[in-house]
């Protein structure tokens, strides 16, 4: 015989999302929003690591990597989140992490950074 199908429902949930209904299926980017602000020039240059998330560049990697000129560099707002393209190891597709930094930071122009359509994503 054929179950029934449930939808987007999980078989275990938090007591007080038994009653929220089916999940809601959104593309990523319905909620993230691609920006491109560029340095002011003030702001510290940051990487993206798999396991420790946005890094000062000289404390993560021992040495500035960056190009002599920042300015074409993008700027990391509260809450954006980064994406870095990872072509290889354990993370073959891409990691993503989210900024929780009270400073300016920028990124190379190699990451892409997305602002949330709600905070706390």
């Amino acid at each position: 015989m054929n179950e029934p199908t449930r939808g987007l429902v999980p078989r275990l949930r938090f007591h007080e999302f038994r009653e929220a209904g089916e999940w809601e299926l959104r593309q990523l980017s319905d909620m993230l929003s691609q920006h491109y602000k560029k340095s002011d020039g003030a702001e510290t240059v940051f990487s993206v690591s798999v396991d420790k998330g946005l890094v000062n560049q000289i404390e993560y990697l021992g040495r500035k990597i960056s190009a002599s000129s920042t300015d074409h560099y993008n700027q990391v707002l509260p809450d954006d989140v980064i994406y870095k393209k990872s072509p290889k190891g354990e993370f073959s597709f891409a990691v993503l992490k989210q900024r929780k930094l009270a400073f300016l930071v920028i990124v190379s122009p190699l990451y892409g950074v997305f602002s949330p359509e709600t905070i706390g994503l």
